[in-house]
Parts: structure tokens; C-alpha cells; sequence
């Protein structure tokens, strides 16, 4: 009975205040349904409406049913889509941690075997050791160069790495956003199917505009 009253986008509530009683709220906040939640929700402001078509908000002001529905919405869909927006986000955060991963072994790897043979060929080529030998300020000089360009190299990739990170955790948080408002705006023009199109249809534009 009590997952009823807390299942209906906002609406009711438990006597009980433990913690156990709020755990399992936040997980039945986690795991609603918007499309059931819309039309339940829909139905219970309905039958709340006065003749004008008018409610009390949980504020205590009166709106409008399809507003207030559209608010209770909003926050329904903000936490039922928590758990896919966030392993979506841990999917694709893997992935990126991988590609750069195999990306960065690859080009130390040929940076090593492109060492090894120079140093291959130096030690064969006697002539062109004993150059060297006359020259070393200068190829001194150029080894330090070649280190300091391998630490630059390093610290941008590294840099290049934090900004795809955060460039991808923004826009699943601003779509995670644009869906639920998707949902709620879907929900206030048609409980049930619209909460389900209206967060895809969020979500899609937000993708499109920013990736």
C-alpha cells in the first residue's frame, strides 16, 4: 500500500520515517515507471480538479492540473532516469578510458622500437659514431629537446583525455535533464505515451545539438 502512495509522481506519502522506509522510497523513485506514473498521476489531479479545472499545488497554490501534472512529471522522470542515464555514461566513459589506453601502449610502444633500431644503426655505423662523438654538445642538446617534447606530449594527451571526459559527462548530465523535461512537457499533452516519446525526444536533441 505504501508503494502505491509513492508511486503516483510525487503524490501521498508514509506515516514511517526510518530508514528503511526511506531507502525504499529512493529505490521506488529509481525504478518508477514514467509511463504508469504519468497516467496515475493524471488520473488522481483529474479527480482533484474543481470545476475550473483547478488544484492545490504542494506549495499550497492553485494550478492548473496539466501544470501541476507536468511538475510532478519533471521530478518523476529526473530520478527514473538516473540508473540508465548513469550507465550509459559509465558505458561510454569506459570505452573512451580504453580507446586512449590502447592509443597511448600503441605510440610508446613504436616510440621504443623506433629507439631501439637508431640505436641499432648508431652502434653499426662506426663513421657516424665517431660524428657524434665530435657533435655531442649538440646532441646532447637535442636529446633534452626530445624529452621535454615527450613530457609535453604526454601532459597533451593526458589533457585531451580530462576534456573529452568532461565534454561527455556534460552533455549526459544535459540530457539526463532535456529527457525528464521531455517527459514532463509529453506528459501534460498526453499521460502515458507522452512522457515515453517526450523523453526520447529530449534526449535526441540534446545529443544532436551537442555531440
Amino acid at each position: 500500500a505504501s508503494r502505491a502512495l509513492v508511486g503516483d509522481g510525487g503524490v501521498g506519502g508514509t506515516n514511517s520515517t526510518g530508514p528503511s522506509d526511506s531507502a525504499f522510497e529512493t529505490m521506488d523513485k529509481l525504478t518508477r515507471d514514467p509511463f504508469l506514473s504519468s497516467k496515475r498521476t493524471a488520473q488522481i489531479l483529474q479527480n482533484e480538479a474543481n470545476i475550473l479545472g483547478k488544484v492545490t499545488s504542494s506549495t499550497g497554490t492553485e494550478t492548473t492540473a496539466q501544470r501541476e501534472l507536468m511538475r510532478r512529471m519533471f521530478s518523476t522522470c529526473l530520478w527514473a532516469n538516473i540508473i540508465p542515464f548513469l550507465a550509459e555514461l559509465t558505458v561510454q566513459q569506459g570505452v573512451l578510458m580504453y580507446g586512449y589506453g590502447v592509443y597511448y601502449l600503441e605510440k610508446k610502444r613504436r616510440m621504443r622500437s623506433r629507439e631501439h633500431n637508431q640505436k641499432l644503426a648508431g652502434d653499426l655505423d662506426l663513421e657516424e659514431e665517431s660524428k657524434d662523438t665530435e657533435t655531442g654538445p649538440v646532441n646532447n642538446e637535442w636529446d633534452e629537446n626530445e624529452d621535454s617534447d615527450k613530457v609535453v606530449h604526454e601532459s597533451a594527451y593526458a589533457l585531451s583525455f580530462f576534456f573529452q571526459s568532461t565534454r561527455l559527462s556534460i552533455a549526459k548530465c544535459l540530457g539526463w535533464i532535456s529527457a525528464s523535461a521531455g517527459g514532463a512537457v509529453g506528459s501534460g499533452i498526453y499521460p502515458g505515451w507522452g512522457a515515453v516519446f517526450g523523453t526520447q525526444i529530449g534526449d535526441t536533441v540534446v545529443g544532436a545539438l551537442i555531440e
